[in-house]
Parts: structure tokens; sequence; C-alpha cells
């Protein structure tokens, strides 16, 4: 952070030698028209760990954009004519800004977010029926190893068979060796999205899933293994485990839904009276 203050004092002084700060207290490091870009304002946008040529580069990039935007808005805001227009759209946004922060305000304030397990199971056998995977799911192990890794055959023996032994032995293993390790025996995750870590083109995941359980891929610099122990199908019914995350989420807006319905009715009872519908 030192050198990056030391490159905006560099800029600071190259841009100006005789302007120090303005009536804001903040150093301007460009001007146009009474609008500011600050000194502060560039220490807060500098990315951490880049170089310093690196961050003089960045620095020189976003004054010049801020030049260019706020030269292309004032060129804009001489030329539009429907400047009443834009400021009725401004109004609106910032009327919907000002609820959107206040209902979000409220919702955090007054709804409670505990949901217990016997509320997630009862949503889940009431909406079984619905509950159906829009993708396929897997348990089993990932291992990504560099191709001169060491025991690569007793490796293959672990994993196409995890026991707890297996598991243990593999872990250890997987500490020192592996580039990329995964287990999820236990857990189900979405075939997809793993499936994107092989370099290995499978045309239909549901296919490849029923007639396969184990995977082995090798490129020029690694070996890529899959054990499948169990998989559920695009389609079929969604497991309670894998479910239950979306039921959470489902009950919670719920919840905000039914808050803000009976609260807009209470401040509706509340001052209509002072509302005046003219037809």
């Amino acid at each position: 952070m030192y050198k990056i203050y030391c490159l905006l004092l560099f800029l600071l002084t190259l841009s100006s030698c005789t302007k120090k700060s303005n009536d804001t207290g903040k150093t301007p490091v460009a001007e146009y028209k009474g609008q500011f870009l600050y000194k502060e304002d560039l220490e807060s946008v500098v990315p951490q760990g880049i170089t310093d040529s690196d961050s003089l580069d960045y620095i020189n990039s976003y004054i010049k954009n801020w030049v260019e935007e706020t030269l292309l808005y004032e060129k804009a805001r001489n030329n539009i004519e429907k400047n009443d227009e834009i400021n009725k759209l401004v109004e609106q946004y910032r009327r919907s800004l000002i609820v959107y922060q206040y209902q979000q305000q409220l919702l955090n304030n007054k709804v409670d977010a505990t949901i217990s397990d016997d509320e997630l199971m009862a949503y889940y056998k009431a909406h079984f029926a619905q509950l159906i995977l829009e993708e396929s799911l897997i348990k089993g192990v990932f291992l990504k190893l560099l191709v001169d890794a060491p025991k690569i055959d007793q490796v293959r023996e672990w994993y196409c068979n995890p026991t707890a032994k297996n598991l243990t032995l593999l872990e250890k293993y997987s500490l020192q060796n592996a580039v990329d390790y995964d287990y999820f025996v236990d857990k189900w995750v979405v075939f997809e999205d793993l499936k994107e870590r092989i370099p290995y083109e499978i045309k239909s995941n549901e296919s490849f899933i029923q007639n396969n359980d184990k995977l082995e891929v090798k490129d020029s610099s690694f070996i890529y293994l899959l054990y499948i122990d169990d998989y559920l199908l695009k389609g079929q019914k969604s497991p309670f485990e894998y479910a239950q995350s979306s039921i959470r989420e489902t009950i919670l807006n719920q919840r905000k839904m039914d808050f803000m319905k009976g609260f807009m009715k209470k401040l509706y009872e509340k001052e209509a009276d002072n509302v005046i519908i003219t037809k």
C-alpha cells in the first residue's frame, strides 16, 4: 500500500503543482468544470498485489476513463432534449431504491430466519412429488494428480474401494501429492459441475453415469480419477439432503412475502383516512 501511495503522489505532482486540496478536504487528481477525481478514490480501486509498474498503468487508465466519461456526460447533458423525462426516471429509481432498502431492513429485523429440521422435512414430504432433479447427482471421489505422482497403482485401488481405511490413506496421500482432491461419498454433488474439471468429452451425462462407475483420463501433465459410488438421474425425485437448501430458501421467502403482505395491510389501514382517491 505504501508503494501505491507513492504512485498516487507522483501522479498528483504531475497533475497539479499548485492545487493541493479543495473544500471537501480531499486531494484532487483530475478536475473538469467543478467535477473532481480524488486521490482517495484511486486508493480504493487499485487492486492488491500488483506491481508498481502495473499500478501506475492501472491508475493512468482509470484517470483516462474518468476523464472520458466525464466529458461524454457533460456533452450529453448539454445536448439531451428530454431532461424532464430523465429526471422523472431518476426520481422513480430513487424511490424504488429507498423502498427496497427499507423493505430489506424490515425483513432482516422482523422475519425469523431460523428454520428447524422438522419444518424442512414437513415441507419435503408435502411437496415430494414436485421436487424433481433438474441435473444428475453423484456421490464418489475425484483426484487430479501429476503424471509422475508416486504410488498411482495404490491410489487406483484406494479410490475405487472407498472404505474408511482406504479413504484415510487416500486423504493422507492427497495432502502431499494431489493437485486436486474431492471426497463426496457422503454428499450429493452435481455431476455437470464435476465434469467440467475433467478434460474428457461426455455427450450424455445420464448415459455415462449409468454405464460407468469410474473414469481415468490422462493428458500431458495430469491424471484425473473419478469414482462414482452412487447416482441419481435428472428427472428423478430429489433426495432430502440435497433439496433442503432450496427448501430452506423457499420457506424463508414465503415468510418474507407473508410478513410484507401483513405489514402493507396494517399500514394501509392505519393511513386509510389520509389517502384521497379521486375518480
